[in-house]
């Protein structure tokens, strides 16, 4: 290369690294006014993580996430046969009309929707049981480092209304905000194949490699030209998440570019999402109709009776 090439390539790796530097302290600082806000409380969920339960599946800390199966994980086998069953259901009586009305005003994404709602969580405290048992709080503490804490819950249908059509939203390669840290569990409810607009990820180690060279350390705009991304990569370097009935992924959501719900004729996929995160603040609004449960902001939802490490994982932020 030309001495003038060679400089500015130099030049370019050192800015990258100030501007990966800056993010560190950033973040960490972020979350230090986090922990000083509840000094206590964070103690608390230090100490309840505990020692790593290695009779439950871990997930790998280098690349984000992890590829596991219902039988895999105490209590799911039963509650994903309820909620498959429960989604069908559901799904025939849902009322067309209005989720096309609140898509077409940007309250719902028309390709990826929640039909779970606070009545059902109401009606069904196996969800919760699930969501804050030992079995799943023994998967992400080791994560973390601490006690996670439960965010969001949804049962997401994609491809209800045939093929997605042009890539919007969250179909798009992105990165989700706000956090160090937070993982969500996908439970796959019905075979998911390459026309079912599977969930796709790129392993958080690589993917802190193209937001260095793709100018997004300080930010986690999705990749609308997705030249951006073959620059560099190809589709062997992703994750095409798709399987039987029962496929459960762990992803890092905010640390692997993802994407998802590209559907294909009559593709369709149903998952149960659970999201923690690592402070429950990650996400203030109260979520609306076909919306995603944000269970930090419905303390309607949150039983009176959680003790110890299943009322340190609940926090309600309002």
């Amino acid at each position: 290369l030309p001495a003038s090439l060679r400089v500015r390539e130099l030049m370019l790796s050192r800015v990258q690294f100030e501007l990966s530097r800056m993010t560190v302290v950033r973040d960490r600082l972020r979350d230090y006014r986090r922990i000083a806000g509840d000094l206590p409380r964070y103690r608390e969920r230090r100490a309840a993580a505990g020692p790593a339960n290695l009779q439950v599946p871990q997930i790998d800390r280098d690349k984000g996430y992890m590829l596991t199966t219902v039988d895999r994980i105490a209590g799911l086998p039963a509650l994903s046969t309820e909620l498959r069953a429960f989604a069908e259901r559901r799904i025939e009586g849902l009322d067309h009309g209005r989720i096309r009305e609140l898509a077409e005003t940007g309250a719902v994404k028309p390709f990826y929707f929640n039909i779970l709602d606070r009545e059902d969580v109401k009606a069904m405290p196996e969800l919760l049981d699930f969501a804050l048992s030992g079995t799943m709080l023994d998967i992400l503490s080791p994560y973390y480092g601490v006690l996670p804490e439960l965010s969001h819950m949804a049962l997401f249908v994609s491809g209800l209304f045939g093929d997605s059509g042009p890539n919007i939203g969250t179909q798009r390669m992105h990165w989700d905000n706000h956090d160090r840290a937070h993982v969500k569990m996908f439970c796959f409810l019905d075979a998911v194949t390459s026309a079912d607009g599977p969930l796709t990820v790129l392993p958080a180690d690589k993917s802190m490699w193209l937001r260095k060279k793709t100018g997004r350390l300080l930010g986690t705009h999705p990749i609308k030209d997705e030249r951006e991304f073959y620059r560099y990569f190809t589709d062997k370097d992703l994750v095409e998440i798709v399987g039987p009935p029962g496929t459960v992924a762990f992803v890092d959501t905010t640390r692997c570019m993802h994407f998802g719900s590209r559907t294909v004729g009559q593709g369709r996929r149903l998952a149960f999402v659970v999201h923690y995160t690592l402070f429950a603040d990650y996400g203030i609004a109260r979520t609306g109709e076909f919306q995603d449960l944000n269970m930090a902001t419905s303390p309607e939802l949150r039983p009176p009776h959680l003790s110890g490490r299943q009322a340190l994982a609940y926090r309600i932020t309002v």
